[in-house]
């Protein structure tokens, strides 16, 4: 895996040119991939040892935040029941 590899010392050598000691804003603390480089998300996962974030890993991550809301239609449904239960 040539590319991958390649892919992945590019990203560390970008890594190591931003994350300089003593900057403390705008460090790289996540990679976000395109569609194109989703297959390389768990390499650049372990070899970074950072978040990576692909379109599978951010539906995810907005269906798990979406399916906790405290307004989402089946609690809210389920608040409503209790409440026409207790009157």
């Amino acid at each position: 895996m040539a590319l991958g590899s390649g892919l992945l010392q590019m990203v560390k050598d970008r890594i190591s040119e931003v994350n300089v000691q003593g900057k403390k804003d705008m460090l790289i603390k996540s990679i976000i991939v395109t569609t194109r480089l989703s297959m390389f998300s768990n390499l650049l996962r372990e070899g970074t040892g950072l978040p990576v974030f692909n379109e599978l890993t951010m539906l995810n991550l907005f269906s798990s935040a979406s399916s906790l809301s405290h307004f989402n239609d089946a609690k809210v449904l389920c608040r409503l029941s209790d409440k026409l239960e207790r009157s």
